[in-house]
């Protein structure tokens, strides 16, 4: 029997976009100067990256195979048995629009921050709740998926809870 793949989709906060990958220069000074309202930047960061750390353990202990990627990177499959996401609400929400037949299982990366109304587990509970997840031991809870059609041709991504119809760039007219 092939091991369960698992697609594990993770939100790359503000603090490592702009000041670690693209070492912005100008929010590196104002994070120097302890500007009031950046401080909470970088510990949202070390919050986040203390939650995707446990998760990541948790599955190198388990009989899976499992894919990290970051939310933005995300694209429609239906190659996964099982889809985690590490976030909030808006990181479940985007894995379940390309989890094509997947189980979904949202994780709270910052329980005093987010509701994550989605999620089931939080870091530390991961490990306990994922593995009842594979083991079948877990109840689902199935909700409806939207389809968007446009134009009569049925869009790729499935809907969990609502549908933006926007121009590509948001502040632009639509």
């Amino acid at each position: 029997m092939s091991k369960p793949r698992v697609l594990v989709a993770y939100k790359k906060d503000a603090y490592q976009e702009y000041v670690k990958d693209q070492q912005d220069p100008h929010l590196s000074r104002l994070l120097k100067a302890h500007q009031p309202n950046l401080l909470g930047l970088k510990k949202a960061h070390q919050v986040h990256l203390a939650s995707v750390e446990p998760v990541v353990e948790a599955l190198d202990q388990l009989p899976i195979r499992y894919t990290l990627k970051e939310r933005h990177r995300l694209r429609p499959t239906s190659s996964y048995d099982y889809a985690v996401s590490v976030g909030g609400d808006g990181t479940f929400l985007q894995l379940a629009r390309c989890a094509h037949g997947a189980l979904l299982m949202g994780v709270n990366s910052n329980t005093q921050c987010s509701e994550a109304a989605y999620s089931v587990a939080t870091a530390e509970t991961f490990h306990t709740v994922f593995s009842k997840a594979l083991q079948g031991k877990l109840s689902v809870l199935r909700l409806p998926r939207l389809t968007l059609t446009l134009n009569g041709k049925s869009l790729p991504h499935l809907a969990l809870n609502d549908v933006l119809i926007a121009h590509p760039q948001p502040a632009a007219m639509s």
